[in-house]
């Protein structure tokens, strides 16, 4: 595990995504559906190589 924010946000959405699916309450699942959508976009937003620096990818 390299990048721990990437993974820590990828469990939050897996088990927010889970309680929401099994859930009937709908304020629960409407809570749970906003907290797995978030932890989702926050694992796009973290997601990178880790052992890659900006400088070795020519990124500006």
């Amino acid at each position: 595990m390299k990048s721990w924010k990437t993974t820590l946000c990828g469990a939050i959405a897996a088990a927010a995504g889970g309680i929401a699916a099994a859930n009937l309450d709908p304020l629960v699942t409407k809570i749970a559906t906003v907290v797995a959508s978030l932890a989702s976009g926050l694992v796009g937003f973290f997601a990178r190589d880790n052992d890659k620096t900006s400088e070795d990818v020519a990124a500006k």
